[in-house]
């Protein structure tokens, strides 16, 4: 428990929760520690990744970070101190704010007080801050964030989080990134109709609650951020006793609308023994729902046996490549041991969710860039056609064919047993003029980039816990791992729940190991 008459030291900043004038702390919850070193871990690899931007020619300007629920400044005064001048730090607060102005003196850092201007125009530079500089300001963070532009948010809500969702991404820059912290998730599983009202999803109480929710917030999200043309992708999601920490970032533009809302769908789950896939998003009625599952329970069963819940993302929840960046991150920063641990489940279970080599993104000049974690699902109705990372072999075998087209319709090559797609445009570049290389491209011009999908991986949604599945039976856990891999299933502790496994075999077959 954390004693607010003194004053109290969490990753090197000093801070207390209530005033003298206060008859009570201010809403401070300690159990969010954690999430707050994730936030803060997060933002350095942003920085970092933006000086690297920078060095190879980017526009230079300003970032952004808004610590919305700012309560006690917490937050926003760790972004300051450990990452000073490369970060324009804003603290807000619907209540009084001198409990932060407090704080940020206790750190040695100067609070400029920060008022909303109905006139300024959303994204204009603001006024520039030193390294010891934080601006406060008063306000509601929906109206702020309506008016205001910002690279990173963290929401920390009291209650509902999901009235903050459209103006979160209204604020939110391209490429920019929400923390959004879900409090009281037990809703999930005693009030659903406060779910259908919050997040328009149909839920059940299941052995897989945690990342149900989660899923089921990012659809709501996934459906917010397409108002405001954007798109989304899941770059981790971080379970803490009753909170949900979920971590998106932005993408603007039509197709990365589509792609993100294509990866929304309905769950079928079976009621008798907890068996679940995705259906396919199409308008045409299933004629046989029970046939996507893998079980036989209908057969055994009278009535009906499965429930559809949702929508949900169905996408994986996890991106290797940035989990492995912000655990580099919280290793420079010092971070506590706690966040080490889960760092480091959290990248192992992504591995196991979306493969450790991750998705790509090319741009128009066809050079790979760093991850983002989207994913894309069918184009056709933009009438393009994708172009899939193809991974060929360094010398041309005899199994290869070298085919021609001239026309603008897509080839299918078999090669070494597998079918690839190939586009008639990527085989006649070598004939196209070269551009010159030797001139520098305009830096104010925006690089279209597309989204590509590695169709290697296979996304492992959910998990089955053992101690349900074999009850009275202990099981070792990483045994059973090992043991189902050496089947050729993905597998992996997950930190929802750590009697649990998130593997890709299906229920029978998973029975099937433990006994």
């Amino acid at each position: 428990m954390y004693n607010s008459d003194e004053d109290l030291i969490e990753a090197g900043v000093s801070f207390k929760t209530k005033t003298a004038s206060q008859l009570k702390s201010k809403r401070f919850n300690g159990k969010l520690k954690i999430y707050r070193e994730f936030a803060l871990a997060t933002l350095s690899a942003l920085t970092v990744e933006r000086k690297h931007n920078l060095d190879k020619g980017g526009i230079p300007s300003h970032f952004y970070a808004l610590d919305a629920y700012s309560c006690t400044g917490l937050a926003a005064i760790q972004w300051k101190k450990h990452l000073q001048g490369d970060v324009h730090v804003t603290a807000a607060d619907h209540d009084d704010i001198r409990l932060i102005q407090q704080n940020a003196e206790r750190n040695f850092l100067r609070s400029q007080p920060w008022q909303l201007d109905p006139i300024r125009v959303p994204g204009d530079p603001k006024t520039a801050q030193t390294d010891n500089e934080i601006f406060t300001c008063q306000a509601d963070a929906r109206p702020l964030m309506a008016m205001e532009a910002f690279q990173f948010i963290y929401l920390s809500p009291y209650k509902n989080s999901s009235t903050c969702l459209e103006p979160a991404f209204h604020s939110l820059a391209s490429e920019g990134v929400l923390n959004l912290v879900v409090p009281d998730l037990s809703i999930f599983a005693r009030a659903p109709h406060v779910v259908q009202r919050a997040f328009s999803a149909q839920v059940i109480k299941t052995e897989y609650l945690k990342e149900m929710a989660a899923r089921t917030v990012l659809a709501e999200a996934a459906r917010a951020a397409a108002k405001y043309s954007k798109g989304i992708s899941a770059l981790y999601v971080v379970s803490q006793d009753d909170y949900l920490l979920i971590t998106v970032q932005v993408h603007r533009g039509q197709r990365a609308v589509d792609g993100s809302l294509n990866n929304v769908s309905h769950l079928l789950h079976c009621r008798f023994c907890e068996e679940r896939v995705f259906l396919p998003n199409q308008l045409a009625p299933h004629d046989d729902p029970y046939s996507f599952l893998t079980c036989t329970c209908k057969s055994k069963n009278l009535g009906k046996t499965a429930v559809i819940l949702g929508p949900m993302w169905k996408d994986s929840i996890f991106n290797t490549d940035f989990l492995s960046r912000i655990t580099k991150e919280g290793n420079k920063l010092g971070l506590s041991a706690k966040f080490s641990e889960m760092a480091s489940l959290l990248l192992t279970e992504s591995m196991c969710s979306s493969g450790a080599a991750g998705k790509t993104i090319s741009d128009s000049q066809g050079k790979p860039q760093k991850s983002s974690g989207m994913s894309y699902g069918n184009t056709e109705s933009d009438g393009k056609i994708p172009t899939c990372n193809l991974s060929e072999p360094a010398e041309p075998t005899k199994q290869t064919e070298e085919i021609k087209n001239t026309s603008d319709q897509p080839v299918v090559v078999h090669a070494l047993g597998k079918e690839t797609l190939r586009c008639a445009e990527d085989m006649d570049s070598h004939r196209k003029r070269k551009a010159d290389l030797s001139k520098e491209e305009s830096p104010a011009k925006r690089q279209r980039k597309d989204y590509v999908e590695d169709t290697k991986q296979q996304n492992v949604p959910f998990y089955y816990n053992v101690s349900r599945s074999k009850k009275g039976v202990a099981h070792k856990l990483n045994k059973l791992v090992l043991l189902l891999q050496n089947n050729n299933h993905q597998a992996s502790r997950t930190h929802f729940d750590p009697c649990a496994i998130r593997t890709s075999a299906s229920v029978s077959q998973f029975v099937q190991m433990l006994d």
